[in-house]
């Protein structure tokens, strides 16, 4: 480690970087709403060209989900450095960051085999903990009292994940039952979710509009197009890789010390490129296990069963460091 480019390991006083690198975030804010509105436009034309095939869907659904891996390959790091900023004494780097690295794979293996002992309780809990998370993250920046925050972390948590479950009623009911053939879902939920989240998406839009935060408006009303209008893996899929990967990847490179430093001396590419190559490894393992996994699946449905436990396995330690980071 260069000492021009800090902030890779934990130190001493790692403070939290000041935030003047809007660069990172406007990039990701253009490069989401991009994806999101090209997924939209394929999804409604892809009726005249795939001659019924839906094929591109699952093929959509596999990228989505491989480049929403890496933006949780760093939580390690960031975990280190928050543990180092709350430790009363200095510590040395290495073992710090071996710490948190070790808490976070034990946090990982607990929820991986949760799912695998309970599955209905863990789906549920899984649910639950991924739509206060995709909220979270999508209402970090309104600049709302708490109260509304809250409501709209729920509001939005619920459109982006249940909204598309709901409305491909056929795939969730086949997945659940290769996950546990003994669990039911509740009689109804999908015609309440449909009934109730998307008016209190728009009802959440026009506040936010009606306070002159337009931006935020804009991107509410964009996430409840994908979710209602194009197929739900391609919903799931473009919102996990193409939007909230993306958005969190952009914040990373702003909150991280050693890649705030490389945005801010060499620019929004240089930046990507050093997260890039600190991701690799992680995700790599993390893709060798997903394909694993896959090549003793025999079908669609059954690999997205297999890969749901790791999603979870990785999204609870995932949530609590990002939590942890804006607490």
């Amino acid at each position: 480690m260069s000492t021009a480019e800090p902030g890779w390991l934990p130190t001493s006083h790692p403070g939290r970087p000041t935030r003047p690198a809007a660069p990172a975030t406007d990039w990701a804010r253009r490069t989401s709403t991009t994806v999101a509105v090209l997924a939209c436009l394929l999804s409604w034309t892809a009726s005249s060209w795939d001659g019924g095939d839906r094929g591109w869907v699952w093929t959509v659904a596999v990228v989505g989900l491989l480049a929403g891996i890496p933006h949780g390959a760093l939580d390690h790091l960031q975990a280190a450095r928050l543990l180092a900023a709350r430790r009363p004494a200095p510590a040395p780097a290495l073992l710090v960051l071996a710490a948190a690295a070790t808490a976070y794979a034990a946090l990982a293996a607990a929820g991986y085999l949760l799912f695998r002992a309970l599955p209905g309780p863990a789906l549920l809990l899984f649910l639950a903990l991924s739509v206060l998370h995709f909220g979270a993250g999508e209402t970090v920046g309104w600049g709302v009292e708490r109260g509304a925050r809250r409501a709209g972390t729920l509001v939005v948590g619920a459109l982006v994940l249940l909204v598309p479950l709901a409305r491909d009623r056929s795939l969730t009911g086949e997945v659940v039952a290769a996950l546990d053939p003994a669990v039911r879902l509740p009689a109804g939920w999908a015609a309440t979710v449909l009934l109730v989240v998307p008016a209190a998406a728009v009802l959440v839009a026009a506040a936010l509009a009606l306070t002159g935060r337009t931006r935020a408006a804009a991107e509410v009303t964009l996430l409840l197009v994908l979710a209602c209008t194009t197929p739900a893996l391609v919903a799931l899929a473009v919102y996990f890789g193409g939007w909230h990967a993306v958005r969190h990847t952009g914040r990373l490179l702003t909150e991280h010390p050693g890649l705030h430093h490389v945005l801010r001396t060499r620019g929004v590419p240089a930046a990507l490129g050093r997260f890039t190559a600190l991701a690799a490894l992680p995700t790599l393992v993390v893709l060798a296990g997903l394909g694993t996994l896959w090549a003793g699946a025999g079908t669609p449905v059954a690999a997205v069963a297999a890969t749901l436990p790791v999603l979870a396995a990785v999204t609870v330690p995932h949530s609590l460091v990002v939590a942890w980071g804006v607490a």
